[in-house]
């Protein structure tokens, strides 16, 4: 059985591996967690399976995104396959969080529960909790999940993340490689076209204004 050291560090390496969150995550999402997911295509909820020869570990998930593409907040339910190890919840999120505040989980209009970090590093923070099948079932049942961190200016973050989608994602088969790499590819296109096209306007509504005058 692989021991949960070796577990843990299988799933630190494998878990949000194209979540593009980093340090400069913290002003963004203080700045446009309220402008989050607006037009913005999403790739939604996929699993994803990985296995390194020590275990094959599972992990359902998905990111909310800020206008500029910038990850505001990623989650996943990673599930080891054969025993090996335990199911948990990870919430990731910008560095520079209050700690004892962890990371606030409400589905709708449920009691919210916190969720406490794990890991921190010069680009992000990792809340960790067990997963359990009443949470999995409180996900598959919700219309949204929304995660608040607080961030160091002691203002709370919420990010809300669609739960359409989830229980598909969930109980269907894992997304292979190649089509994985193609939505990552086709999402990226697509957020650098609406950057080009944002600043095409700031330019026109600036030549405008200088004509103005």
């Amino acid at each position: 059985m692989l021991s949960r050291a070796r577990f843990m560090k299988h799933v630190a390496v494998c878990a949000f591996t194209i979540a593009g969150i980093s340090a400069g995550g913290a002003s963004a999402q203080d700045q446009q967690a309220a402008q989050q997911g607006q037009g913005l295509p999403t790739q939604g909820w996929f699993k994803t399976c990985n296995d390194n020869g020590q275990a094959n570990v599972c992990i359902v998930q998905n990111y909310a995104r800020a206008e500029n593409g910038q990850v505001l907040t990623a989650v996943g339910l990673i599930t080891p396959q054969g025993g090996n190890g335990q199911p948990m919840l990870q919430i990731t999120v910008p560095t520079f969080r209050v700690i004892p505040a962890g990371v606030t989980m409400q589905i709708d209009n449920s009691s919210p529960q916190r969720v406490d970090y794990a890991l921190c590093t010069n680009e992000q923070c990792i809340a960790q909790a067990p997963l359990t099948d009443t949470l999995v079932n409180a996900m598959k049942r919700g219309g949204k999940v929304t995660f608040t961190s607080v961030n160091v200016r002691q203002q709370p973050n919420p990010v809300d993340v669609t739960l359409s989608g989830f229980t598909a994602a969930f109980d269907g088969d894992p997304i292979s490689q190649p089509d994985l790499v193609e939505s990552q590819r086709n999402l990226d296109e697509s957020i650098k076209k609406m950057a080009v096209d944002r600043r095409k306007k700031i330019e026109e509504a600036q030549q405008s204004a200088t004509g103005g005058n």
